[in-house]
């Protein structure tokens, strides 16, 4: 998979991932797995 992510948000994770000694692919699935868990999907009006 591949996808495009803004400068400044990949700036962010570079930045988190150096001060948290981990890699900016685990922190990005740690935030996909958490959106995942506590998003709420409404119906789109037809």
């Amino acid at each position: 998979m591949t996808i495009r992510i803004d400068r400044t948000i990949q700036e962010k994770y570079n930045e988190l991932s150096a001060r948290t000694n981990r890699s900016r692919n685990e922190l990005i699935n740690m935030a996909l797995q958490f959106a995942l868990d506590h998003m709420e999907i409404r119906e789109q009006p037809q």
